[in-house]
């Protein structure tokens, strides 16, 4: 008869190693998101559009600042979602 703590606890063991790793590459990445510097995003009016869908554009643009900045927060006090 197959032994099941046995099995239970090997399957149990290698799944904490996997959590474990995915949360150090994880952190790895966060770092080296936030010593990236910030990026400045620039909108650059086209002809094709207008003033209006312009000015909609621009603040999409403030709006992902504001995004970029409350995630970099975030992550800078490791909170998870």
């Amino acid at each position: 008869m197959p032994d099941y703590k046995k099995m239970y606890l090997t399957l149990f063991r290698a799944t904490e190693q996997a959590i474990n790793t995915l949360i150090e590459a994880q952190r790895a990445c966060e770092e080296l998101y936030i010593s990236e510097p910030e990026t400045e995003l620039q909108v650059v009016p086209l002809p094709d559009r207008t003033k209006e869908e312009n000015k909609q554009l621009a603040e999409e643009v403030r709006l992902h600042k504001k995004v970029q900045t409350f995630l970099r927060s975030r992550v800078r006090r490791n909170v998870c979602f």
